[in-house]
């Protein structure tokens, strides 16, 4: 009986430690370099987009933030060498649309559940724009609409495989104006930048990308923009109205970068990503090196991160319900 009241007075003692080292470890995280890794092959947005906020992170936390490109497999190996890390944050996912909601709603077997990852925030957003060719006769949603409900059979449009955000845009914008998307034409594009290569030479009537992926031919005036799938303007680009304005809610599609960690995080360094981030998001030098990617900033958190990517999971499996011909 003695040496149980004994054990229990030792535990009692001891516990209090474990928990202060805990949350010392936490409030000097971090103390070693933190490796961001991005499924995608360096040179694109995504892997730009992670050299910026990795640089800013750098500057405010004084240790190595590095970036590990692991492309490849639908960005499920880069996803899934992340989820098996341990959850101490010295390891994150730069994580997109595609690395989540969409692969969790469209590829079965997956060796993970999308939704158990540790949600940090969602940083940047940049919605898909359609977009035609300088020549086409199509001036605005209106007439495009018009001529999809008509002659379903002869549209054309860009497609990155079918689980991309191009995708996920135009199938919501059928579904809100009674098209079936199994009529229409589907024009499989390697990329956002052969999507508008291909718009542009008039090969596809209708283009579905980013920003990024448009500038260097709408800068040559070879493209014009018709409207985003979004709620609301991007600061990027206020002169091009939305498809939610346009008469057409529920129809937004926006490509998404933002963290996101093994399972089971601490909530302490959870917050010390997310209040480091709201700093960078408010750095004026960093919202210009953003802006030129064609990329919004937005404030974010794990509830917003895991609301956001939880319902966009949802709307993907109910279109991608009946494949594409």
């Amino acid at each position: 009986m003695t040496k149980n009241l004994w054990l229990l007075a030792l535990r009692t003692a001891i516990a209090p430690l474990w928990l202060f080292s805990g949350m010392a470890a936490a409030a000097d995280f971090p103390t070693k370099a933190v490796e961001i890794v991005v499924p995608w092959v360096a040179g694109g947005s995504t892997d730009l987009s992670a050299r910026i906020i990795g640089r800013a992170m750098e500057k405010r936390w004084k240790v190595p933030v590095r970036i590990i490109n692991k492309p490849g497999g639908a960005t499920i190996p880069g996803v899934d060498e992340v989820m098996k890390s341990s959850p101490d944050g010295y390891r994150v996912l730069w994580d997109t649309n595609s690395s989540s909601s969409i692969i969790g709603a469209t590829t079965p077997d997956l060796p993970f559940n999308v939704m158990d990852r540790t949600f940090i925030a969602i940083v940047t957003e940049s919605p898909v724009y359609i977009a035609v060719a300088t020549d086409s006769r199509f001036k605005n949603l209106g007439e495009i609409v018009e001529f999809m409900k008509a002659e379903p059979t002869a549209v054309t449009w860009t497609s990155l495989g079918g689980s991309s955000s191009p995708d996920v845009g135009f199938r919501r914008l059928f579904a809100a104006i009674g098209v079936d998307a199994t009529k229409t034409r589907s024009v499989m594009s390697r990329g956002g930048a052969e999507a508008a290569v291909q718009t542009a030479g008039g090969h596809v009537m209708f283009g579905g990308a980013t920003y990024s992926s448009y500038s260097s031919l709408l800068a040559a005036g070879k493209l014009r923009l018709i409207a985003g799938f979004a709620k609301r303007r991007s600061a990027i680009l206020p002169n091009v109205p939305t498809t939610a304005e346009l008469g057409y809610p529920n129809t937004e599609s926006a490509v998404f970068n933002g963290f996101s960690g093994p399972p089971k995080m601490s909530k302490d360094i959870v917050e010390r990503y997310v209040s480091t981030i709201k700093d960078i998001v408010r750095d004026k030098e960093v919202l210009a090196e953003f802006a030129k990617l064609g990329l919004d900033l937005v404030e974010s958190d794990p509830d917003k991160m895991r609301q956001a990517i939880g319902e966009e999971l949802d709307v993907v499996k109910k279109l991608f319900a009946r494949p594409l011909k």
